[in-house]
């Protein structure tokens, strides 16, 4: 079975992959329409000769299985609609990015819908910043705060003094959804990272026929990142043979625009028979983008990405990137107020999980995804009402 993929990467440059603000954590959408796509280079195309073992036929079909449709899943009864009503919710994000961006502008759109206000107090990248906007917020006499992707463990004392002045302490993309709370935390949202790198590792090894030559480039300062390796690291074990090999190299968040791009530029010179190239978020990918023509001229590398960048929804379509682990940071506003109107209320924290998808190249064409759009109109026709928000507001007992 061959599998093959079309580029046409001269049509990306950085003033078109530039992302507002630096870069961004988290979501991947990688779609899979069966376990073939486009045309590649003959390097890829030799990889993915032959027959399917047991082992690529599996991870072809959980890649396949990533792509469906994501449903709405309430995560609890009813809550009352107008417990946020005139409280003020402050949301202090690490992660300056186009994804963040949009995350934050639909916050205070749809808490407008609530009667809520919504201030954003950004740390760009430090954790002095960031416990000075705990300070800040706690200040001001917030309501409720949004963690985001902020080390819990290092902003623990200021979560606390929040808790102790009645504040609710929300943390957004640093662990998985259901896992414990860490101490001044009072609910969480998320979305399965595991799961998510688990497909994301499905897809390469389908892409490859199991002769997979992956370089990742994590960043580990992001708890998130370590649950999307450790999904990664458990599918590769379970499903590739002595023909896989994954080499691995790190950037810090806030490197993300000066140290990505030279990160891959050196994995790929040291390790010449890479055959996929995986920077663990999309924020990463635009900067590694403009530089491929250079160190892969061949185009024998195929590229993977997460978050879903608004930047990079012309690549993705194109085929310059392979299969993007497809998330909605802004479909996570809608889990977020359901926690904080639960929470205000006096309700206990529930899971709330934010929706992930796989989306290949072929599948953003028969999507119609299209660089034109809005974000949140190429967020739409990936997972539907969940950006919009119908199944919570129904729960909310709200219109709009």
């Amino acid at each position: 079975m061959k599998i093959v993929l079309s580029r046409s990467r001269q049509k990306f440059s950085p003033a078109l992959l530039k992302l507002s603000g630096c870069a961004a954590a988290l979501l991947l959408v990688v779609g899979f329409s069966g376990c073939t796509s486009g045309s590649n280079s003959s390097s890829t195309d030799d990889a993915a000769d032959g027959p399917q073992s047991a082992q690529v036929k599996t991870a072809c079909e959980r890649a396949a299985a990533g792509t469906a449709e994501v449903q709405f899943k309430a995560p609890g009864g009813p809550v009352d609609g107008t417990a946020l009503k005139g409280k003020s919710i402050y949301i202090i994000p690490i992660l300056n990015s186009g994804s963040v961006t949009e995350y934050t502008a639909q916050m205070e759109q749809a808490a407008g819908l609530l009667g809520a206000s919504v201030v954003t107090i950004d740390a760009k990248g430090s954790i002095p910043n960031a416990v000075s906007a705990f300070n800040q917020a706690i200040a001001r006499g917030a309501d409720v705060i949004v963690n985001v992707a902020v080390q819990p463990e290092l902003v623990k004392a200021q979560m606390l003094k929040a808790q102790s002045q009645g504040i609710k302490v929300i943390d957004l993309l640093n662990g998985q959804p259901d896992a414990k709370a860490p101490e001044g935390v009072d609910g969480r949202v998320s979305w399965d990272y595991v799961q998510g790198g688990k497909w994301r590792m499905d897809q390469a090894i389908c892409d490859t026929n199991g002769k997979l030559k992956l370089g990742y480039i994590s960043s580990d300062d992001i708890p998130a990142g370590k649950l999307l390796l450790e999904g990664l690291q458990a599918e590769f074990g379970e499903l590739c043979t002595d023909d896989c090999s994954m080499v691995q190299t790190n950037v810090s968040s806030a490197n993300w625009a000066t140290g990505t791009a030279p990160a891959a530029t050196n994995m790929v010179q040291k390790n010449p028979d890479l055959n996929y190239l995986m920077p663990a978020f999309g924020a990463m990918v635009v900067q590694v983008l403009p530089t491929m023509n250079r160190i892969d001229p061949n185009n024998k590398i195929q590229l993977s990405s997460f978050d879903l960048e608004s930047s990079l929804f012309a690549p993705l379509k194109s085929g310059e990137i392979k299969a993007d682990l497809g998330t909605s940071v802004g479909g996570l506003t809608w889990p977020t107020l359901d926690q904080a109107l639960r929470l205000v209320s006096g309700q206990p924290a529930v899971v709330e999980e934010g929706p992930v998808r796989m989306v290949t190249s072929e599948m953003a064409e028969s999507l119609g995804l299209n660089a034109d759009n809005s974000s949140v109109e190429n967020q739409t026709l990936i997972f539907g009402d969940l950006v919009t928000g119908d199944g919570y507001k129904a729960l909310w007992g709200i219109n709009g």
